[in-house]
């Protein structure tokens, strides 16, 4: 049986930051391909993902910090007998994360996946 889980490092540029500036959020995930520009899905709907998976992880700026809430985490899965299928990766996001909130990104995928439905 597949989990399809895994702690993700997901790494944004900032807004309005300088070209190179970036910070990183932590999340125990599923589906990391929803979050994807290649994948099946709308770009809208990727970009819609990032904020649902990452808005309220997490956040540090320095990259070491936040391998080191990673292994946390992972460590937390896995002594509590759970499983992550793909371990600890990291992703390098071009776009900065969308301006709205978890649950206003939530309320669009949900109207999205209600008019595929149809």
């Amino acid at each position: 049986m597949s989990s399809d889980n895994e702690v993700v490092i997901a790494s944004f540029p900032f807004k309005n930051g300088e070209p190179g500036e970036r910070y990183y959020k932590v999340a125990h995930c599923t589906a990391m391909e929803n979050c994807d520009l290649t994948s099946k899905w709308p770009h809208e709907i990727s970009y819609l993902n990032r904020v649902a998976y990452f808005k309220n992880a997490p956040t540090f700026y320095k990259q070491e910090n936040a391998r080191t809430c990673a292994q946390a985490i992972y460590d937390d899965i896995i002594d509590t007998g759970g499983i992550v299928e793909y371990g600890i990766n990291e992703y390098f996001y071009d776009d900065p994360m969308l301006d709205m909130t978890k649950r206003e990104a939530d309320e669009k995928l949900l109207h999205y996946y209600k008019q595929r439905k149809n």
